[in-house]
């Protein structure tokens, strides 16, 4: 029997046209919530009626109201600021969560109460294909309890990952590590998460839990266009695990932190390079006066080039920067990224 409750915080704006489904997923879950809290960032759309529809069906809603726009993480603070639950989902309004979710959760939780937070897998959806994350090899192949130094050890030594849009927090550690710090913008919860699961430990389910939608708008679309402004954020997350959180970051940690990141800004800068250059192919073909065969020929053999310079490079820094079993998970997306 579960005994403790949990809250779901989701920021909306303009999203009445998603909304009810990733409300009607919350909502029909076999373990319900206690409370569900929304925080309208000022839309301009029925987001209001769709919510308040929905509030007249199920009295665990909650609607808060920003009276002009804020941006998602000031309305996701808000909201997380007014939760009562033990713990809590912090969901997106365009996002759906599958069934036996919070059960599935909420029962690992109640075995292992000292746990920071329970993950499991997310299936990443871009509108045209679907895919894994994290990506095999798991943390855990049985669903299980991983200590701070599990954790610790998985980071490093073998580069896994745990996600946060199947998290489920216990309130109070992120209360008691002053988690979420807005100065990181949209790093908060990734910094929180890695901040928690190596000082509290994770509950871990292998399998997949929520579909997550990735819009051309969203944070990982944005700092795929802009290496630079990623790079930037995570510095500052860097800062703040040797300064204001030190206590809270072993220092073999923000090491291999610092050097992810360094990699990390490769591969941006690699990737925005090969869509500048395709972009260059792409607006030399529409110079021509007409299409032929042999033009079209021409120019799909002239990516190739391209690609294969991204992999050489690509696999040059994993070698450069040392420790090249941390991403041997990523071989398979080194040949299927675009």
């Amino acid at each position: 029997m579960i005994s403790k409750t949990i809250s779901v915080v989701i920021p909306n704006y303009n999203d009445a046209h998603v909304l009810p489904i990733a409300l009607e997923a919350i909502l029909g879950q076999s373990y319900p919530p206690m409370e569900v809290i929304i925080v309208d960032d000022a839309s301009t759309d029925n987001s209001i009626e769709v919510i308040e529809d929905f509030a007249k069906k199920y009295s665990a809603i909650k609607l808060i109201r920003n009276e002009v726009n804020k941006g998602p993480i000031y309305s996701f603070r808000r909201g997380w600021e007014n939760i009562e639950g033990d713990y809590f989902y912090l969901a997106s309004a365009d996002d759906k969560i599958l069934p036996g979710f919070f059960e599935k959760s909420m029962a690992l939780l109640e075995q292992y109460p000292k746990a920071g937070l329970c993950s499991g897998i997310s299936i990443l959806d871009n509108g045209e294909k679907q895919h894994e994350n994290p990506l095999r090899p798991y943390i855990a192949d049985t669903p299980s309890y991983l200590s701070p130094e599990k954790v610790l050890d998985a980071y490093i030594k073998t580069n896994e990952e745990i996600v946060g849009n199947t998290a489920i927090w216990r309130r109070e550690p992120a209360i008691e590590t002053r988690g979420f710090p807005m100065e990181l913008e949209n790093i908060l919860d990734e910094f929180t998460l890695l901040m928690i699961s190596l000082n509290y430990g994770v509950c871990f389910i292998p399998e997949p839990l929520a579909i997550y939608n990735i819009k051309a708008t969203s944070f990982s679309s944005k700092y795929r266009e802009d290496p630079q402004a990623l790079e930037h954020l995570l510095k500052k997350a860097e800062v703040l695990m040797e300064t204001t959180y030190s206590n809270w970051f072993p220092p073999a940690f923000v090491e291999f932190f610092k050097r992810k990141n360094r990699y990390l800004y490769g591969v941006g800068i690699l990737t925005k390079l090969e869509q500048s250059q395709v972009e260059c192919l792409q607006q030399i073909e529409k110079t021509l006066p007409s299409q032929i065969f042999l033009d079209k020929i021409f120019f799909k053999a002239a990516q190739f080039p391209i690609k294969f310079q991204k992999i050489i490079c690509r696999i040059f820094w994993l070698i450069r920067k040392g420790k090249f079993s941390w991403y041997k998970r990523r071989w398979n997306n080194i040949f299927s990224s675009n």
